[in-house]
């Protein structure tokens, strides 16, 4: 019988991406080699990634504005890509090299390599997961075609005091921006003003991001979700407005057992 993920992959009816094809880009990225150079973002999807993302780039770069005038998928690869594509790509989209091979165009990217992956803790690289490397990782906090959400975070929050990893969360970023932007400056040993700070929360401002195209996933003009964007509105706990209360009760119960046991603090 098969498991419910692979039920949920099969059921995108793509060659691009159903789960055969997943799992063989998985066992290839799981002897993905790291450099000790190399800047993770793991995060599963709709946590505040590309937010994360922007904000880490700048950060590593010196603040450059200009620089970040170029889509941030490419400034931030996203090693799975090629493997969801078919999923969320529209008709229209040209296929390029980034899209046939995305782990290929990882491999070859430019160092430092900024690299995205929405991918569980047990399909990621080997060499992140051992400790063999001292490449950054930055975790961003109802099962998935990616996992268990709980799993994911409380694998990196048991993690959270290694030297190369630092844990953030999303409703710290909403909370206190300026709070966040120090925390990931230490953690990759740059220092900023207290202007250059300002220059970037305003910035990372989510009406800011909003109209930035740089922060739109699209390729050959075309939006990669079939859709005019996927940044929302930026608010914490607006899934009250589009779950019903019994489906609030339900994931509130479940998150309640998946953190009882542990240290870890569930607010939303």
């Amino acid at each position: 019988m098969k498991t419910l993920r692979e039920q949920i992959w099969q059921k995108y009816k793509n060659p691009n991406c159903n789960f055969n094809g997943m799992k063989g880009l998985i066992d290839k990225i799981r002897q993905f080699e790291v450099r000790d150079q190399d800047i993770y973002v793991l995060s599963f999807p709709k946590c505040g990634t590309t937010w994360c993302q922007e904000m880490v780039w700048l950060i590593a770069n010196d603040l450059n504005f200009e620089g970040a005038k170029e889509a941030i998928h490419h400034r931030f690869v996203h090693i799975e890509l090629s493997g969801l594509q078919g999923h969320m790509c529209g008709p229209k989209v040209i296929q390029t090299p980034y899209l046939t091979d995305s782990l290929k165009f990882t491999r070859n990217a430019r160092n430092p390599r900024f690299i995205k992956c929405h991918l569980q803790n047990e399909n990621l690289p080997k060499q992140l997961t051992s400790g063999e490397t001292n490449s950054k990782q930055f975790c961003i906090v109802t099962d998935s075609p990616f996992g268990n959400y709980w799993d994911h975070v409380l694998y990196f929050w048991e993690r959270r005091n290694n030297k190369n990893i630092l844990f953030i969360k999303y409703e710290d970023m909403s909370l206190n921006i300026r709070t966040v932007i120090r925390k990931v400056a230490e953690f990759l040993n740059k220092i900023l003003t207290e202007e250059q700070e300002l220059k970037l929360a305003h910035w990372l401002d989510f009406k800011s991001m909003k109209m930035n195209p740089s922060c739109y996933i699209r390729f050959n003009k075309e939006d990669l979700y079939g859709q005019s964007g996927f940044i929302r509105n930026g608010k914490v706990g607006d899934y009250i407005n589009f779950m019903s209360p019994d489906t609030v009760s339900k994931i509130d119960c479940w998150s309640q057992e998946k953190l009882k046991n542990t240290d870890y603090e569930y607010t939303y």
